[in-house]
């Protein structure tokens, strides 16, 4: 049986050694700290990475805006472009702050601004400005609740010290407009360039009457052959300056392409036909009779002859509303919107022709040269 070891009467046991203790609350005092630090670090880049995609998304849209107010007012004010672009970078912050600059601006060729390069490639726009053509270029950084530029630092000062105030985020955009070169649901009905090469040229209604049903009656035009005939226009060798781009029957609406070649019919008096949308096939007196938008209509230029049928150069787009036309005595409807008719009832050599009003819209989309037919689009390029 094992003999129980008794404590010496009188003798105090040796201390217990606790140095390996205070070494492993420090390791575990230090180790925190890091993860403190590391965590802070982590929530200000993560606040930072959300505040640049918000500047991003107010540098687009503030670009857009911009260039939307030069395709819509040929002054091209820049106070006035400032204005519109700051409201829109505010509109897509969360807190409704937002600090915008702008940083170049070109104008049918004239540059009427100094247009420094920024330094670091951090806040640059993507690619190099474009050499030519119109286009707008947008900065927009932080601006906090009370007015800084500084995005202020949550927790960094814990781990980089108090020197550290916070990181200023900054975005660039830069967007172009022009003339419309491509729509994916362009009406296939063309009209002769030599319409808006006359003068005077057709009148334009603002679109905001036209939205709002109270166009203007006396700027409804009657669109035909007479247009062209004017002074300083080329007018067709034919008597129509319209044209159906694609056989009867197909989609009324398509996408066309500036500077492609489409194969088709001139309109003549006594032309009929129908297309159809979304399935139903419509005759252009029920489209006609059924539609109050503004319809994109292609601008075209005869191309070549072959066989019988005919191509047609595309070099644009209008955007008409459409009322009331004439293809011949039995095929005519008077405008619903003011009751009028082409008048090509006693006219000695009757041509077709379409009654209504033309205007000027901007749409998201790839800028092409020229200066267009009324249609213009904005892009962004960088």
């Amino acid at each position: 049986m094992p003999q129980l070891k008794l404590p010496v009467p009188g003798r105090i046991p040796p201390p217990q050694r606790d140095e390996g203790a205070v070494t492993t609350l420090f390791a575990l005092l230090l180790s925190s700290l890091i993860v403190v630090g590391m965590l802070a670090l982590v929530v200000d880049i993560g606040r930072l990475y959300i505040e640049r995609e918000e500047l991003q998304n107010g540098a687009d849209s503030a670009a857009l805006a911009a260039a939307r107010g030069c395709a819509q007012d040929e002054r091209c004010d820049p106070s006035d472009l400032l204005s519109a672009a700051a409201a829109a970078a505010r509109a897509n912050a969360r807190d409704g702050a937002a600090q915008t600059t702008l940083r170049c601006l070109r104008v049918a060729g004239v540059t009427p601004m100094t247009c420094p390069y920024d330094d670091t490639q951090l806040t640059r726009c993507v690619g190099p400005r474009p050499s030519s053509g119109n286009f707008v270029e947008i900065r927009t950084s932080t601006e906090t609740e009370d007015g800084s530029t500084l995005l202020p630092a949550t927790f960094g000062s814990a781990l980089l010290g108090e020197s550290y105030q916070g990181t200023r985020a900054m975005a660039c955009a830069r967007a172009a407009w022009g003339a419309l070169s491509a729509h994916p649901r362009a009406f296939r009905l063309g009209v002769h360039s030599c319409v808006f090469e006359g003068s005077p040229a057709p009148a334009f209604v603002p679109l905001e009457q036209i939205k709002a049903g109270t166009p203007d009656p006396a700027g409804e035009t009657g669109v035909h052959r007479g247009l062209c005939a004017a002074e300083g226009s080329s007018p067709p060798e034919d008597d129509s300056v319209f044209a159906w781009l694609g056989a009867s029957g197909d989609d009324c609406f398509q996408k066309l392409e500036a500077g492609t070649a489409q194969p088709g019919s001139e309109i003549t008096p006594g032309w009929a036909a129908a297309c159809r949308v979304d399935g139903r096939e419509l005759t252009l007196d029920a489209l006609f009779s059924e539609n109050r938008e503004p319809l994109v209509l292609p601008v075209y230029e005869p191309a070549a002859e072959s066989g019988g049928g005919n191509a047609y150069h595309i070099v644009g787009f209008a955007y008409f509303l459409p009322t009331g036309y004439w293809f011949g005595p039995h095929d005519f409807q008077n405008s619903w919107s003011t009751g009028s008719d082409c008048d090509m009832a006693d006219a000695e050599t009757p041509q077709p022709c379409l009654i209504g009003f033309f205007t000027k819209g901007t749409l998201v989309g790839a800028v092409g040269p020229g200066d267009g037919y009324g249609l213009q689009a904005i892009q962004l390029i960088g």
